[in-house]
């Protein structure tokens, strides 16, 4: 596949540039019935040609091909590559534009005990007999040369094109494991749901990756220039952006695409729902009224995010979101006309408003209500920081906790201008919007600065912290009836 990037002029010329599949550094998009490559490494290759004045075009090619083409004077360059002194015989090394953090991925039923040393996994692989699948031609460091070379003479590897292709050998039966990137090889076992193979805790080889330039086919002022141009794009940020713009995404995507996640996020839609159930039941609003008044809080604020950074709503792709938001509407309907039905018709009725009325006395039920609120509050600011960084807007700790909180305040400030309530809680009294700012910020500094180079267990812990701590300042405020501070 070619594509063509940036004008061809008659001093510059084009870059052949080989990419191989390795999300989110380097694949293929679709959007809008359209195919092309994107990713980090292709980004960034994209911007440092442009400001060296020169245009790309991307070939895609497996990655052991692309060396061996490279070599041969075929195409210019190769991105996402290790430096190694075999390849400095043919290419110019770029300088360093990201680190490339290699592990060993298996599954929990492996059993691997040893995680302290390359040998002793590959030792303990070949007793079991263990087969690794491996992407051709990749460098995979001293020790992860040794490990693999140890397998080999026991036909326990298998080679493969990219890195999907190792996944999908280990999801096929053909291997057992895979060796690759670690936020790569999470990334694939997310999109097909597979997270129950880790990676290992030992690290393989954690080294810089760079841009490999054909040394023979382009002249040292080409060189020259497009290097000074990456350094640059180091230097201002411009690298850092394009990494987090990726990366971000999706380390919170693979934290989030778990079913104990899913299940308080749909918890969290039916607090918001039933917070405009109630307004419309004691307003006897219609039917309609009450749809509108419980769609606003759970998905109007997702809807002003996305109109805000021009994207489509997600309920148009995941109309759950509607659904869930509809059944709470008919089953609240339906809980209500029932109370209508028995109201002074069965004496049981009384006694089952008696208990209702003992209970209330030793807990506030709207407790229930606050806390499931507070958990909409915290997980709807977290996947609105997760998509401010997806849209690449920065810097990321002043927009992310900015959209955070439209989109997890803006509803239910929509529903209460429905209703012409001048009184606002959210606006008031009620330290809301404030809480999501707060741990917004310290979530979004997180991402910033640590995001593209954190494994998912430092992902997931500062997910919890930013969750948690929204809960409990939401909570504290509500319980302890603390005065907000006024302006």
């Amino acid at each position: 596949m070619l594509v063509v990037v940036g004008p061809a002029s008659a001093d510059d010329r084009n870059l052949r540039v080989a990419w191989s599949d390795q999300p989110p550094y380097q694949y293929l998009e679709h959007n809008h019935k359209r195919e092309f490559p994107t990713g980090v490494d292709l980004e960034i290759m994209r911007e440092a040609a442009a400001r060296a004045g020169l245009s790309v075009t991307f070939q895609y090619q497996p990655f052991g091909e692309s060396l061996r083409r490279l070599a041969a004077g075929d195409i210019d360059a190769v991105v996402g590559a290790y430096d190694t002194a075999a390849r400095r015989a043919y290419a110019d090394v770029s300088s360093p534009y990201r680190l490339g953090l290699d592990r060993i991925f298996l599954p929990p039923d492996s059993e691997i005990a040893a995680t302290d040393s390359a040998a002793a996994i590959a030792e303990e692989l070949r007793q079991r007999g263990l087969r690794l699948a491996v992407v051709a031609d990749f460098d995979w460091g001293a020790d992860g040369a040794a490990a693999i070379e140890t397998l080999r003479r026991h036909d326990l590897i298998l080679e493969t094109d990219s890195l999907p292709e190792s996944v999908a050998a280990v999801l096929d039966g053909a291997a057992d494991g895979f060796l690759g990137d670690q936020l790569s090889g999470l990334a694939l076992l997310s999109l097909w749901d597979a997270q129950h193979i880790n990676p290992l805790p030992w690290v393989v080889q954690q080294r810089g990756i760079h841009i490999l330039l054909a040394r023979e086919t382009l002249p040292d002022w080409q060189l020259a220039r497009f290097n000074d141009a990456l350094e640059g794009m180091i230097a201002d940020g411009t690298v850092d952006h394009i990494l987090q713009q990726f990366t971000n995404p999706l380390a919170i995507g693979v934290v989030f695409h778990n079913s104990w996640v899913e299940i308080f996020f749909v918890v969290g839609i039916i607090a918001f729902s039933i917070s405009g159930i109630v307004i419309a039941r004691q307003g006897e609003y219609s039917i309609f009224g009450a749809f509108v008044l419980a769609s606003l809080p759970a998905l109007g604020g997702g809807v002003l995010r996305d109109i805000l950074l021009l994207r489509k709503p997600d309920f148009f792709d995941a109309p759950g979101m509607i659904y869930t938001c509809l059944l709470t509407i008919l089953v609240g309907y339906l809980f209500n006309r029932f109370l209508d039905a028995v109201r002074g018709r069965a004496l049981w009725f009384f006694d089952l408003v008696n208990l209702f009325v003992r209970l209330r006395r030793r807990a506030d039920p709207r407790l229930a209500l606050e806390f499931f609120d507070a958990i909409g509050l915290a997980l709807f600011t977290v996947v609105a920081i997760s998509i401010t960084a997806e849209e690449g807007l920065a810097p990321l700790w002043f927009w992310g906790p900015l959209i955070g909180a439209l989109s997890a305040t803006g509803g239910a400030i929509l529903r209460d201008m429905i209703r012409s309530e001048a009184h606002n809680p959210i606006l008031h009294t009620s330290f809301y919007g404030e809480t999501a700012i707060l741990w917004g910020v310290l979530l979004a500094l997180f991402l910033q600065f640590e995001g593209p180079y954190a494994t998912t267990d430092q992902v997931l812990l500062a997910v919890a912290f930013c969750v948690g701590g929204i809960i409990v300042t939401r909570m504290s405020f509500v319980i302890f009836k603390i005065p907000t501070p006024k302006y």
